[in-house]
């Protein structure tokens, strides 16, 4: 009775085993994360100068005293350039790799998290640094 049930389910192993040597295909969710992480760092970025002199002109007009962070996001408004052109490599390198292996799919996971999770953080000080003296203000109307 060792006979295998044709109708019973087939059991697979909860992650996708593919010796160290196979390739596999690269996700397409993979892709679309990097591209999306890319494009929004280069607008970031490109926008960011006018964008903040703006707001520089707007504070002036206040006449009120800036916090530090804010000082900081106006003093610097290209910074947003290195986080574009890491954006834009890492997408490139994503998409230009159909065929992956297992270990360069981790890594390529692990860039498209650490970049996802630098442009929160980045944006994150940004809105705080550009909303806080502006709150402030108002608070005082």
């Amino acid at each position: 009775m060792n006979e295998r049930n044709p109708y019973s389910p087939t059991i697979r192993p909860a992650k996708e085993q593919v010796p160290d040597g196979d390739t596999i295909a690269r996700p397409a969710g993979l892709m679309i994360a990097a591209i999306l992480e890319g494009w929004t760092a280069l607008y970031a970025a490109y926008n960011a100068p006018d964008t903040l002199r703006q707001f520089a002109v707007l504070f002036k007009g206040f006449g009120a005293d800036l916090p530090g962070a804010t000082k900081l996001i106006l003093a610097a408004p290209y910074a947003w350039w290195p986080l574009a052109v890491v954006g834009i490599a890492m997408a490139i390198w994503i998409i230009a790799r159909p065929r992956i292996t297992p270990a360069e799919h981790r890594r390529m996971k692990l860039a498209v998290r650490v970049l996802g999770a630098l442009l929160a953080i980045a944006f994150g000080f940004g809105l705080y640094a550009i909303y806080v003296p502006i709150f402030k203000l108002g608070a005082v109307v």
